[in-house]
């Protein structure tokens, strides 16, 4: 289920071209109007991302049947791990989006919170983990990349 899908728009190709299409033109249009604008843009953007994440929980909550979920037989170690690994994903894109909105109301009343070289590249293996996992979703003809994302996490 997509946020698309709960709102009647159908899934598909067409859907997913309309997406991929909409992604790359806000990469191109961060790239021309450059990291000031981005900047500028990033408490509308975490916002945006929050706000989008409770409508989407609040719109599929209703279709979860907790019942036949407390049914389900007890995974094996590797679904287990699997699910971990998602909680975990999910918990680390939950900060650095909280990071990222804080650091940005922060620069607004002009407090300075410096970033060592270590955190940097923390973040930048922890969001190329998350990057491998959701295109393993999307490619799971290349299982490879699951792994790869699963390493780094």
């Amino acid at each position: 289920a997509t946020v698309l899908g709960e709102l009647g728009v159908p899934n598909g190709t067409p859907t997913n071209v309309v997406a991929l299409i909409a992604v790359a033109a806000l990469i191109i249009a961060a790239g021309v109007f450059g990291f000031t604008v981005v900047m500028r843009l990033q408490l509308v953007i975490t916002i945006v991302t929050g706000v989008l994440t409770v409508v989407y929980v609040l719109l599929t909550l209703p279709s979860i049947d907790l019942g036949a979920v407390a049914a389900l037989p007890t995974g094996s170690a590797p679904a287990v791990i699997g699910g971990v690994n998602q909680i975990a994903a999910l918990v680390i894109l939950i900060r650095e989006i909280a990071v990222s909105g804080l650091r940005e109301f922060l620069g607004g009343i002009q407090v300075s919170v410096p970033v060592s070289r270590l955190a940097k590249w923390k973040t930048a293996l922890q969001l190329t983990a998350l990057g491998a996992l959701i295109l393993a979703g999307a490619l799971p003809i290349w299982p490879w990349i699951d792994g790869i994302g699963l390493a780094a996490l």
